[in-house]
């Protein structure tokens, strides 16, 4: 894929069309964005559907069905947050380098829930509910963790996980969750010992301002 997609991405998060995304993409067939011209005037998507509408392969065409899903979850921010999102980065250089970090993200994702949850990270973002540096922190570490894993951080609880231990190690390693000592347990049900996990600022960032919208 071209690497001169970053700057387009960027006006996209910008551009006033951004809102013709609140429709519903699930009705949304990728061949009538890449054949029909749907939704050609914002820009990423008009870039990536001319590079691979003459060619396209499943990777490529799963590439823009992300970009879509990540735009989608951004697609409600007002003008005023599209400025001040715009006027943050005061460089070309600033924003080429954060569209470069999104496209990034969304080209490794295994998992088509994860596009949708990183627009709604950096929607909150560009309302100034989260700083910029949590968002870019939190992005990379939803990037780093099963989808399961991230799916049961949202109803998580403080304490021993019991046979959901593993699930609390991934999202430890992954930096959403932090240990908050040992809990010897009941002797008649060894389960209930074991270490105590917490949801740390990032993952109740996460949980707020991600999880909870995710249908």
């Amino acid at each position: 894929m071209d690497d001169n997609l970053s700057l387009p991405l960027f006006e996209s998060i910008a551009d006033s069309s951004l809102s013709d995304l609140g429709t519903d993409l699930a009705e949304v067939a990728l061949d009538s964005v890449l054949d029909d011209g749907l939704f050609k005037d914002i820009p990423i998507i008009g870039a990536v559907a001319s590079l691979i509408k003459g060619g396209s392969n499943i990777r490529d065409r799963l590439y823009l069905k992300k970009i879509l899903m990540f735009l989608k979850a951004m697609s409600d921010i007002s003008p005023e947050d599209q400025k001040s999102f715009s006027s943050f980065f005061r460089t070309q250089k600033e924003r080429e380098r954060f569209g470069e970090s999104m496209l990034l993200l969304l080209d490794k994702m295994t998992d088509m829930n994860k596009p949708q949850l990183l627009g709604f990270l950096w929607a909150a973002c560009f309302k100034g509910e989260l700083l910029y540096e949590d968002t870019m922190r939190i992005s990379f570490m939803i990037d780093s963790v099963y989808w399961a894993d991230l799916a049961f951080l949202a109803n998580m609880v403080t304490g021993v996980q019991r046979e959901n231990t593993p699930l609390a190690e991934s999202l430890h390693r992954a930096g959403l969750v932090s240990l908050g000592g040992m809990d010897g347990g009941d002797a008649d049900d060894p389960l209930s010992s074991g270490m105590i996990y917490v949801v740390n600022h990032f993952g109740r960032s996460l949980v707020s301002f991600g999880l909870s919208k995710m249908s």
